[in-house]
């Protein structure tokens, strides 16, 4: 997508490991580190520009009042598992277990799995 997201570095690297890995890196090229510019700017497969927003509202508490929309929780929760930002991990899955009789139990199922969230696992397959 083509959807350039100015941030300040500052705060992306206190909410999350990887980007503080990711931003204070040397180059050894001589290069600016990617992001350092809109022609350095990092750019990520398989993300929205949407996803992304999402996790940005979390990580610059742009908080809103609940409910969430699923999708929000659910990019927070992947986005926040890919890079490790525990906190972003936490709040999904305590929105999302609000909100867990709108969730389908193949939905729950998945994302128990594929996220580790072992206290979804059986009431998801007893839903089946």
């Amino acid at each position: 997508e083509d959807t350039l997201f100015k941030l300040d570095v500052g705060i992306l690297k206190m909410k999350a490991e990887a980007f503080h890995s990711m931003f204070t890196m040397p180059q050894g090229d001589g290069n600016l580190p990617d992001g350092s510019s809109d022609d350095r700017a990092i750019s990520w497969e398989h993300i929205t520009a949407k996803e992304f927003e999402y996790l940005c509202k979390f990580l610059y508490s742009e908080w809103s009042r609940p409910p969430y929309e699923l999708e929000h929780l659910i990019a927070v929760l992947r986005l926040s598992h890919m890079w490790d930002i525990k906190s972003g991990f936490d709040w999904a899955v305590y929105y999302l277990k609000e909100r867990e009789s709108e969730i389908r139990p193949a939905l729950r199922l998945r994302l128990a799995c594929k996220y580790d969230i072992t206290d979804w696992v059986r009431p998801a397959v007893s839903a089946l």
